[in-house]
């Protein structure tokens, strides 16, 4: 039977040294390999593109397996995992509140860096919301069903008073043309703050939607820095998704993740260079890093379990960390997908492309 680990397994030559070295690469296979539940379907790597050489794992749970995860055995490992799996329960359970409402799961895991990876590892949950509650930041009734049957339950102890009052505020006045994409909680940071993610927010509009909800940063500095990336990636958004983190107020953390195109890097380098570039002469990327990240994309094939399947490897995004006054910070996230359907198809569909039919480097 085929795992995460063997999964990763399959990539890992692929992988360029400077952007996931040997020590972070064997601590995130210890991390994969106690997730013995999950079906191996997508790995990402979380990178950051500084001196630091940490490497954050995580996995993607299709809707129709939410149920792998609702078993005693998950929430034996841990009171965090209990939550996990009460949650996937009913998400899978028919006639309950949140059935089909949550789209694809991720659960990340921190790399402890120079500390151990612990025995049963705790997770952050991030979860789209975008098809389960497209009413989200439109309707009271829909807000209150998401933080009354998922949030809060996932928070647990975690949840600080003001917390919902303040999620409420981010959700109502979300702008009309953007929507909220995922929701997310961090088990293993204490969960004391929500995850939203909004899609669609233009430029001129994010600074605006950030002083209405609370956010003391500068408004004035992220909008030039969201001017000067504008039309900068070719993704499904064409402008940033913007991460805030929500206890009692709105954090002065931000994230910004732009999405990559992923056609072009079935056979070659992620498509926008001049982002990239862009990142190494701001100084929140290293040269090193730069360049191994137009190495990491393409596809193979390789033996997952007792099959021969096509790997395909792409840099999903780039996440800009921007707090107000401090260094900007950049992550990639590269991505390894046990392709779904037959090797044959695989190889019709890339010779149709014009892509080279092979293992790409």
């Amino acid at each position: 039977m085929s795992s995460l680990s063997d999964l990763l397994a399959a990539a890992a030559g692929h992988l360029p040294p400077h952007l996931v070295p040997a020590p972070a690469l064997e601590r995130a296979q210890r991390v994969l390999r106690t997730q013995s539940t999950a079906v191996p379907a997508v790995v990402c790597l979380e990178c950051r593109l500084g001196d630091d050489s940490r490497v954050d794992p995580s996995f993607g749970v299709p809707p129709g397996r939410l149920g792998d995860f609702a078993g005693p055995e998950v929430a034996a490992r841990s009171p965090e995992w209990v939550r996990v799996a009460d949650l996937c329960g009913r998400a899978s359970l028919p006639g309950s509140a949140v059935h089909g409402r949550i789209g694809p799961l991720w659960l990340e895991f921190d790399d402890p860096g120079e500390g151990e990876v612990p025995d049963v590892p705790v997770p952050g949950i991030l979860f789209s919301v975008e098809e389960g509650f497209p009413a989200l930041h439109r309707s009271d009734a829909e807000c209150g069903l998401a933080l009354r049957e998922v949030v809060r339950p996932l928070a647990d102890e975690g949840w600080e008073p003001g917390t919902g009052q303040a999620l409420r505020r981010v959700l109502r006045l979300v702008p009309d043309g953007a929507l909220v994409s995922d929701l997310g909680i961090f088990l293993s940071r204490g969960a004391a703050t929500v995850r939203v993610c909004v899609a669609n927010l233009t430029p001129d509009a994010t600074a605006g939607y950030l002083a209405a909800v609370g956010w003391d940063g500068n408004g004035e500095d992220l909008t030039a820095l969201l001017r000067e990336t504008a039309g900068a990636v070719s993704g499904r958004f064409r402008v940033p998704l913007l991460h805030l983190d929500v206890g009692a107020a709105v954090c002065p953390r931000l994230g910004l993740e732009y999405l990559l195109d992923r056609q072009a890097q079935v056979s070659g380098p992620p498509a926008e260079a001049a982002f990239l570039d862009d990142l190494m002469r701001r100084g929140v990327c290293t040269r090193e890093k730069r360049a191994a990240l137009d190495r990491w994309p393409g596809w193979s094939l390789a033996c997952i379990g007792d099959e021969e399947r096509a790997v395909l490897r792409r840099v999903n995004s780039i996440k800009l960390i921007h707090r107000s006054g401090q260094p900007l910070e950049a992550k990639a996230y590269l991505m390894a997908i046990n392709a779904s359907v037959p090797v044959d198809e695989v190889r019709r569909s890339l010779a149709a492309s014009n892509a080279p039919v092979g293992t790409t480097a």
